[in-house]
């Protein structure tokens, strides 16, 4: 298996919304909401097995202070294949002139962002809201 890395933004909406319900995440309910947010991200990198989506990453940024991943996802059935590594080295390397990288990262998922040089920081907390109903 060859997994090709593509840095696009426009990506097929039933491709994501497929990807992000394997995850089993709700935003998986929107794919067209999905696709408008890669279009307005700063950087969308994306993993393929063929043409089957496997894995995404968005960033929004300014460019010179901060960067945040707005998440990174992998197909389920992909998992241990090393490509949230792929994503994340090209990510890394992409913003290694900003200044501050940030992310929100489920707590079993912290160790695999630390290995990238992300810590926890203990005088700021992540708030967000959201505008639907969800268990995660």
């Amino acid at each position: 298996m060859t997994i090709q890395y593509k840095d696009t933004k426009s990506i097929d909406a039933a491709a994501l919304g497929a990807l992000y319900q394997a995850q089993g995440w709700k935003s998986g309910d929107f794919p067209e909401t999905i696709a408008k947010a890669m279009e307005g991200s700063d950087l969308v990198i994306s993993a393929w097995d063929k043409d089957r989506l496997v894995g995404l990453a968005a960033v929004l940024s300014d460019g010179h202070l901060v960067a945040y991943l707005s998440y990174l996802l992998v197909h389920p059935d992909y998992h241990g294949q090393g490509i949230g590594h792929g994503i994340m080295e090209r990510l890394v390397e992409r913003y290694k002139h900003v200044l501050r990288k940030v992310l929100i990262s489920f707590d079993e998922k912290c160790g695999f962002y630390e290995r990238y040089g992300f810590k926890g920081n203990k005088t700021r907390t992540p708030m967000y809201r959201r505008e639907y109903d969800t268990d995660y």
